[in-house]
């Protein structure tokens, strides 16, 4: 989650909405589709199928998904250093 959230916020800076959203969107929609599967997170998802991999209940940087696409559709970038 983190690595693709940093990622998108760095394109999203340079002008890269699209992709930046489109990153955003579809972790979003893994870990979405995650909660209602399994009813948690998991710590890692398998690239190829987004398939829930090892532990489970993690909501660590899960915890950053849930204003994603909101900081990418106001160009805020929570990592920013003020």
């Amino acid at each position: 989650m983190n690595a693709n959230a940093v990622l998108s916020f760095g394109l999203n800076q340079y002008g890269y909405y699209k992709n930046a959203s489109t990153i955003a969107t579809r972790v979003v929609d893994v870990l979405a589709r995650d909660l209602n599967h399994d009813g948690t997170w998991h710590e890692g998802y398998d690239s190829e199928t987004g398939v829930g991999l090892a532990a489970d209940g993690f909501l660590s940087w899960d915890t950053l998904v849930a204003t994603w696409p909101e900081h990418i559709e106001k160009k805020t970038d929570p990592f920013e250093l003020v």
